[in-house]
């Protein structure tokens, strides 16, 4: 069982490695990638509490994530290995299972699951890159997932797993970015799919691989019945070029107005902020400054970055400060922000509890009616 490899490798008896939910995996050779990676971090100088907290974790602490986390589909089907706690709800997995064995997923607790690194090296190169550097390590994270090196084996599992239940939704979305788009035979089925989610991940990866071939797929998945899965399609209109794009969330299906209007500026490195530049509609979440991200929470409402003109920004980068409209994502929750939302209420962009860019309330628009 996956346990017995995991007390092998780390030298313990039997029954040592604490079994959460009672599941474990099928036994399966210690790759040597993977066992040179963790010589290679032993001496804990990524370890959590630097001042980048890369949180990457040592063979003990590895082996005993992985076993505590051994029932999350993901890890489970993939024969995923965490390889750090960064006290984000957040990590990085090492893949064992065909067809992605050898690549590096970042596992996200908001469903953007995906392949980040196509190999540990890869993925160490990043660390190096981030350690002296103010950012996290998902600064790092290529725009797109690096294509599977055996198309053929992904594209069977995907139809394996189109075909099968609910349990195996999250693990066809984190391989649905690993797919080289052109070449795929089950793009359309994807872009087609009742599901939305899946529709929107395929959309989403003819946006960060935009190609003219891929016009007629991003036209379906524009045209799927439902505003999120549509949303993406017109994004990856966008992306490619051509006409009648649509490039608001105001344009979406059921969308009215924005709730409200914040002048923001994102923070700078050094602040704790972002390496990369921002991007618009990427769906950063919204925290009120007072709140405790932890205790009181976050929330859905995404930014959409307006010029002087008043207009949406097409999709790409945007300034670091200016006006954005913020669109609730969950209609039922208006009435809670009707109460909060003023002007001059000051807030935050954050991904996970990170905060990205500080904002301030300047204009109050679906809310104030």
């Amino acid at each position: 069982m996956f346990l017995k490899k995991l007390r092998s490798l780390l030298g313990q008896p039997d029954g040592s490695v604490h079994v959460v939910n009672g599941c474990a995996r099928t036994e399966a050779p210690v790759p040597a990638a993977l066992d040179a990676y963790l010589a290679r971090i032993a001496d804990g100088r990524f370890a959590q509490g630097d001042a980048n907290a890369l949180g990457l974790l040592n063979r003990e602490d590895s082996g005993r994530l992985t076993a505590e986390m051994g029932c999350h589909p993901i890890v489970a089907r993939l024969g995923g290995w965490i390889l750090d706690d960064p006290y984000c709800s957040d990590f990085h997995v090492y893949l064992t299972v065909a067809p992605l064995a050898g690549s590096v997923l970042y596992l996200s607790h908001d469903g953007d699951s995906r392949v980040v690194f196509a190999s540990l090296a890869a993925m160490l190169d990043a660390v190096e890159a981030c350690k002296d550097s103010e950012g996290s390590l998902r600064d790092f994270h290529p725009v797109g997932a690096p294509p599977a090196a055996d198309q053929a084996a992904l594209s069977s599992l995907i139809a394996t797993l189109s075909d099968s239940d609910d349990d195996d939704e999250a693990v066809l979305l984190a391989l649905i970015p690993s797919i080289d788009a052109v070449a795929s035979p089950q793009l359309e089925r994807l872009a087609r799919s009742s599901n939305f989610f899946v529709a929107e991940a395929a959309a989403t990866l003819i946006e960060r691989r935009p190609s003219a071939a891929l016009w007629t797929m991003a036209q379906v998945c524009a045209q799927h019945p439902h505003p999120q899965a549509a949303d993406a399609g017109k994004r990856a209109l966008a992306a490619i070029g051509g006409p009648d794009v649509v490039s608001s969330y105001s344009e979406r299906g059921e969308q009215r107005q924005p709730g409200f209007e914040v002048a923001y500026r994102f923070l700078t490195r050094e602040e704790g902020g972002r390496t990369l530049p921002p991007w618009q509609h990427t769906r950063w979440d919204f925290l009120y400054a007072q709140d405790d991200p932890q205790k009181d929470g976050i929330w859905m409402i995404w930014p959409e970055f307006i010029g002087a003109d008043r207009l949406p920004f097409p999709t790409g980068l945007v300034p670091s400060s200016g006006r954005a409209l913020m669109f609730i994502v969950s209609p039922e929750l208006a009435s809670y922000h009707r109460t909060r939302i003023a002007t001059g209420t000051k807030g935050f962009m954050v991904e996970g509890r990170r905060r990205v860019a500080a904002c301030e309330v300047v204009a109050v628009h679906g809310l104030a009616s």
